[in-house]
């Protein structure tokens, strides 16, 4: 008997935790309090209706016209949902929805367990600051929830700040990082990897690379949830489920912006600029590291400012764990960590505390000695931030 596949009946099944609790920490408390750990992608999402007395005039008003939208109950929580296309509303948010929205409060509450011994802060609302048409809004945005983010978090235990800068004005994400490079707080440039046309390759961007290098901040390409689609660098409408969308988006337009920025030389250009992935796992970087040795080959001519293959260039980057993908066999970290030299590059991250995050046991799963260990939940962190403890 054939059965009907198009009324197959799933019954939802409740997340296991709270998005804003971390109780695996508590399983594994006492292991863990042999490391130092650094949590490298963490979010606030009550920035926006924070940032309100940053702003003035047409852009302030524009803010609170984005802050009076109601999506799923939430409230000053809507610029990516505005942005996202709507067909995919129902889709993205067919799982539990979040309680409320992490604050200062949660995050400090987060950090007296007293096992996480440093968050770095990312952009959570202002994630699709790319696909902004306005340069002058992007900037404005850009502008008020930097100032806010060092107001509210500079001089807190544990915590450190990464400032975001619009693709879309290079003269203002220049001056934003010379702005706020002398605060120990800021110890990154978050640029967002979706929705930037043309790829951060680009010599329109040079500039931006000019200055982290001058001021000694690392770059930061962060995802932006596949939810918000369509635009630059993908196309995805074709495919009828999120879980597929989700699945490519991430690693796909991470791996375009990786490609742009090595195969147009700015790693040769600038050197001492250092640079990480956030929010894409990590399966995907041999891929494409071997697959560009292999174009690099074929196509020498086409990148002359490369002095050595690709790979050696992709080699130096850092990159988070999150989305830290489920590997058949408890040994297999460790092979891929191989494949791209990842056991000085790989840095723990959850991204909390969204729903998606990456609890702590889904790294403790897999068989790593106490150093390896030590190396992805702290120690290459601090290297990569400049993190003196």
């Amino acid at each position: 008997m054939t059965k009907d596949m198009d009324n197959i009946q799933v019954n939802q099944v409740d997340p296991a935790f709270n998005p804003v609790q971390d109780q695996d920490l508590d399983i594994y408390g006492e292991e863990l309090k042999k490391y130092t750990i650094v949590d490298v992608d963490v979010h606030v999402d009550d920035t926006l209706q924070n940032m309100l007395e940053y702003m003035d005039g047409h852009f302030k008003k524009r803010l609170e016209a984005v802050m009076t939208a109601d999506f799923m109950g939430e409230p000053h929580n809507s610029l990516r949902n505005m942005i996202a296309h709507v067909s995919w509303l129902g889709a993205a948010y067919d799982k539990h929805p979040r309680a409320k929205l992490a604050t200062k409060e949660e995050l400090l509450d987060r950090m007296k367990y007293g096992i996480i011994d440093y968050s770095i802060l990312f952009p959570s609302e202002l994630l699709p600051i790319g696909y902004l048409p306005d340069p002058k809004w992007a900037s404005a945005l850009a502008s008020a929830y930097n100032q806010y983010m060092v107001d509210t978090y500079s001089n807190v235990a544990g915590v450190k700040i990464a400032i975001i800068v619009s693709p879309k004005s290079v003269k203002h994400a220049v001056d934003e990082i010379e702005r706020h490079s002398s605060n120990d707080d800021v110890v990154s440039v978050s640029i967002p990897d979706v929705g930037v046309n043309p790829p951060l390759g680009d010599k329109k961007y040079w500039p931006i690379y000019e200055a982290a290098q001058a001021c000694n901040l690392p770059i930061s390409l962060h995802g932006i949830e596949a939810l918000i689609h369509d635009n630059y660098p993908l196309r995805v409408s074709h495919f009828p489920t999120l879980m597929q969308v989700h699945s490519m988006g991430f690693p796909f337009t991470s791996m375009l912006q990786v490609m742009s920025i090595v195969c147009e030389g700015v790693p040769v250009r600038y050197p001492k600029v250092k640079f990480c992935v956030m929010e894409a796992g990590i399966t995907w970087i041999p891929f494409i590291m071997y697959r560009l040795d292999t174009a690099y080959r074929q196509y020498r001519t086409e990148m002359p400012a490369l002095e050595a293959q690709p790979s050696e260039y992709i080699k130096e980057w850092y990159w988070g764990t999150h989305e830290l993908e489920k590997l058949p066999k408890k040994s297999d970290l460790n092979k891929l960590l191989d494949l791209y030299r990842g056991h000085d590059t790989t840095m723990w991250a959850s991204d909390w505390p969204h729903l998606e995050r990456d609890l702590i046991a889904g790294l403790m799963y897999y068989d790593l000695d106490d150093k390896l260990r030590g190396k992805i939940l702290g120690q290459n962190a601090m290297r990569f931030y400049g993190i003196e403890k």
